[in-house]
């Protein structure tokens, strides 16, 4: 129980950092309007538009389920709806995290179980991975270059597109 609470409470201190001065916060929407949101902004922007570009007509779709995905799903399926909380389950030789097992269910729950509300998932957990570096790192250097730099790194990376969209290689097109 307490992984969940540790994790969203870390989320909560990250952006109290980011937060407006109380003088600030008087000034209302004024305080938003910098060169910085719109930095931040820019790289949400592109990497949305990257991870969505060419949706259809991606090298990883193949009218399937990875490998993966499938397990997961089945995971889900079988050990996490319909029991109680735990924050690990044994499994087989390994044991699996569930807190993304979790995260999955609540998004599948809300806009139906179906393949497109895992992507969505997936899409969003990366999306809030990738502005949380981006935020951390403009914490800690303070530089736009180099935010530019993380986030280009982190966007083109392999394994950011994949696993934006592991969760199918269903290519949605109409038949």
């Amino acid at each position: 129980m307490w992984q969940p609470i540790g994790w969203l409470l870390s989320i909560f201190f990250l952006l109290l950092a980011f937060l407006p001065r109380q003088s600030e916060l008087a000034a209302g929407l004024k305080t938003l309007i910098k060169p910085k949101t719109a930095f931040f902004l820019f790289w949400i922007l592109f990497f949305v538009v990257s991870h969505l570009w060419n949706f259809r007509t991606a090298p990883w779709n193949g009218d399937a389920l990875f490998d993966e995905s499938g397990w997961d799903l089945w995971f889900l399926k079988n050990s996490v709806i319909g029991h109680p909380y735990q924050p690990a389950w044994f499994h087989i030789v390994i044991s699996r995290e569930t807190l993304f097992h979790y995260y999955v269910w609540g998004f599948l729950k809300l806009f139906g179980f179906n393949i497109l509300s895992y992507e969505a998932a997936l899409f969003s957990l990366w999306l809030t991975t990738y502005v949380f570096t981006l935020l951390l790192v403009d914490l800690f250097f303070d530089s736009y270059v180099v935010t530019s730099v993380t986030a280009l790194i982190l966007n083109f990376l392999p394994f950011a597109f994949i696993y934006t969209s592991l969760g199918t290689a269903t290519q949605w097109r109409r038949h």
